[in-house]
């Protein structure tokens, strides 16, 4: 990959930024393509099929390029992290590459190639693409470092839900479910790189984006879900014990998903008072509201056990912003506190009572319910007064509505909410 480093370490940040020049029609771009002749054709069919997506993919990935190398070679900086957690995240990296640097890179490249194909599961058509045009085969790796990569791809949007609260630890079923990531699942160093890879890469990957601001707890926190995720597989086989151990982390944790929807997980101690507790009380104060019955400890405690009883099966796919219109009638990303709008506790509500009675009928239950809300139109050009279409009589209906259906590769359910024919 010499050749890569070189092509990423003589380029700017500031020139994949500025869309005033065609990265397309750049040396770069040829250069990349002589390293990966084999990603032509696809990004030709990518450029067919949505050139807008493609670019902003292809700038994601060279931003994503510079900045590794530039943690490599230690020239990086950011204002916003401490040199300590810097340090932290070289280490990861030297870490990996010292078990193989063709890792890193390699899912970098890959690992959104699918999105122009199908962006709400490109995780899903990213890994597709790169086996079935054996994106890897060129690397001397093994049938097991192929398995690795091509799974961190697959399920690399993981770690980074479950801390942003649209998805649970509960997710981690999918994986097994999944019959080649099950042949490893006894193998504990397999597994325990396969989360070191994926938790970098998901501190990693938020650098791809001009606009994304990361903060120090965030390391902590995708560290620390990687540590539980790793406690939790290392039961394996005992199937059961894991589904156990996955649904009471799921719940304890529930708090924490609701006030995803207030940006607690980018927020949370940025000032004085913007702790834990405040965040959880803004949420206990709309469901106050919502039930006209104090939140009390007991409260607060029946109404997540019935009202929210499945909650952990629930993995919502690029919900996040919604949420937050649901919550504050607006999608910003500086937090202003006031009372938490009563249509989010809504939302969750019904759609936990709609899944009750789905999983009741679907031939798999208690496993995986993926929603996918269609119709949205894309974060970037949500407005304002967008929050008022989602009244609660249209989210009830949209909900009630959903489309079913059963995913027989990965034994778990879909459920799609289709907002186009009731939000214009």
């Amino acid at each position: 990959m010499k050749e890569l480093e070189k092509v990423f370490s003589e380029i700017s940040i500031n020139w994949v930024d500025d869309n005033r020049n065609n990265i397309m029609n750049s040396e770069v771009y040829t250069n990349f393509l002589g390293i990966f002749p084999r990603l032509k054709e696809i990004f030709q069919k990518s450029l067919r099929l949505d050139g807008p997506e493609f670019e902003r993919t292809l700038r994601h990935t060279f931003r994503l390029l510079i900045i590794y190398y530039q943690l490599k070679n230690r020239k990086f900086k950011y204002k916003y992290l401490n040199s300590n957690t810097i340090k932290e995240i070289r280490t990861r990296i030297e870490k990996l590459d010292s078990i193989n640097s063709l890792y890193l890179p390699l899912i970098l490249i890959y690992h959104d190639i699918g999105r122009p194909f199908n962006r709400k599961l490109h995780t899903y058509e990213s890994a597709k693409i790169v086996k079935e045009s054996n994106l890897l085969d060129a690397y001397d790796l093994t049938k097991k470092e192929i398995l690795l990569i091509t799974k961190v791809i697959e399920y690399h949007l993981l770690i980074g839900t479950i801390y942003t609260g649209e998805s649970t630890y509960f997710a981690l079923n999918t994986l097994l479910n999944d019959k080649e990531f099950i042949e490893f699942l006894g193998d504990k160093e397999f597994i325990k790189i396969y989360l070191l890879l994926s938790s970098t890469f998901t501190i990693l990957d938020p650098f791809g984006y001009f606009y994304a601001q990361i903060l120090d707890h965030y390391i902590e926190n995708y560290s620390e879900i990687q540590q539980n995720l790793l406690e939790i597989i290392n039961n394996w086989p005992n199937i059961d014990l894991i589904k156990k151990k996955l649904q009471s982390v799921c719940f304890s944790r529930l708090d924490w998903r609701l006030a995803c929807s207030l940006r607690i997980f980018q927020l949370i101690d940025t000032k004085p008072q913007l702790t834990y507790d405040f965040f959880i009380e803004k949420i206990k104060e709309s469901v106050e509201v919502f039930t006209n019955n104090k939140m009390d400890q007991k409260n607060w405690l029946n109404f997540k056990k019935s009202s929210l009883s499945v909650n952990y099966l629930i993995q919502l796919k690029y919900a996040l912003p919604i949420l937050m219109v649901l919550a504050s009638g607006e999608f910003k990303r500086i937090f202003k506190p006031k009372t938490v709008n009563t249509h989010l506790i809504y939302f969750w509500t019904c759609l936990n009572q709609k899944i009750e009675k789905e999983n009741e009928i679907s031939i798999y239950p208690n496993e995986n319910w993926n929603v996918i809300l269609e119709g949205i139109p894309h974060w970037s050009k949500l407005k304002d007064s967008y929050s008022q279409f989602l009244d609660k009589n249209r989210i009830k209906t949209v909900i009630e509505n959903g489309k079913v259906e059963f995913d027989n590769i990965r034994k778990e359910n879909w459920l799609f909410l289709i907002f186009n024919n009731e939000i214009k």
